[in-house]
């Protein structure tokens, strides 16, 4: 299938946001592009103003510096990449099943896996614990209490605490009492920020966040050597600048979306998991998610199944990856295409 064949598709599988925003994004690109800002180089970490707004959009008041990526995938890239350059001492520690492209980040490091949830007693010293909650792609969310185990664990042994925050707006308890773990032990996180999903995967914008005495050592030998895009990171001021507008009815149109494939499906069988803005969407155990999924590429609707994900042994990958984050008619169309392929 070729690149155009794929742009008319409905892409469900990636966990972008297709719902329309009121977020100034488009108005903020535009004005660039007239301004021939986009012509120059941006500043070597990425733009101030937007420094400010990732550390307001994560809660983060305790000493911070920020650097801004081409995308979390970037960030996440780089900074496990420096903990491998520092040769044997370090332990990347993830759980299981998860997504494949850390844990290839992290492949000249010793590794743990941890079925499920990471505990407190799994981390001991030299560890590099990989957390992203709501954890992709099995849906496990940390509460505020277990992240807060976790960061005085890292403390009391001398482990890393990095945080995938890809999906971090979308966790339960994320609301104007909610704060994050990098405060409690800044030293010893680092935070992973994106802009995916709040809408912009496509300009590809993303953050690493670091306590001011690791930064030095962390920001040299980057990918991007000459900043990022200015056009993204001046979508991503907007789109940060104006979330009062957007964010609780992104979140409220992602659960209803959610109960809506739940009412669909359910009856089939099937199993609907997950708390970010995709879903897990188990299938009878005599259909094969890979099968369903190449039916539903041929009717021009892209999902991922399970086994683009990586799983230990008896990792059972027999589901759908399925994005919540889209307009109400496309889950319509794939419930009754799912539907009509299940029965058959």
């Amino acid at each position: 299938m070729t690149v155009s064949d794929k742009m008319n598709m409905l892409m469900m599988g990636r966990s972008c946001v297709y719902l329309d925003l009121d977020n100034g994004v488009e108005s903020a690109m535009i004005d660039c592009i007239r301004s021939g800002e986009y012509r120059g180089y941006g500043p070597f970490t990425g733009l101030p103003e937007l420094h400010e707004l990732i550390k307001e959009d994560l809660r983060i008041d305790t000493p911070s510096e920020v650097c801004v990526t081409d995308g979390a995938v970037q960030a996440l890239h780089h900074v496990i990449g420096w903990f491998s350059r520092q040769g044997s001492k370090y332990t990347f520690l993830d759980s299981d099943p998860a997504w494949i492209h850390s844990r290839n980040f992290a492949r000249d490091m010793k590794t743990k896996l941890v079925p499920g949830k990471i505990t407190p007693a799994d981390i001991s010293e030299g560890c590099v614990v990989n957390l992203c909650s709501p954890q992709n792609p099995a849906g496990h969310v940390y509460t505020s209490e277990e992240k807060s185990q976790l960061s005085e664990q890292c403390r009391q042994v001398g482990a890393w605490l990095l945080c995938d925050d890809a999906y971090v707006m979308y966790e339960p308890e994320y609301g104007s009492d909610w704060t994050h773990v990098y405060n409690q032990n800044p030293e010893r996180t680092i935070v992973a920020w994106s802009a995916s999903k709040i809408g912009l995967a496509g300009v590809r914008v993303g953050a690493f966040v670091c306590h001011p005495d690791l930064m030095e050592s962390l920001v040299f030998g980057r990918a991007n050597a000459l900043g990022s895009s200015i056009l993204g990171q001046r979508a991503a001021i907007a789109a940060l600048k104006s979330k009062d507008k957007w964010l609780s009815a992104l979140r409220s149109q992602v659960q209803e979306n959610i109960q809506y494939l739940v009412g669909r499906l359910g009856p089939l069988g099937v199993t609907i998991t997950g708390h970010s803005n995709s879903v897990n969407v188990s299938l009878p155990a005599h259909r094969r998610a890979v099968d369903i999924a190449a039916q539903l590429e041929v009717r021009r609707f892209e999902v991922a199944d399970g086994t683009k994900f990586y799983g230990m042994e008896g990792y059972d990958a027999n589901y759908l990856r399925v994005a919540v984050s889209v307009p109400r008619s496309w889950l319509e169309r794939f419930c009754t295409l799912f539907e009509e392929l299940v029965s058959e």
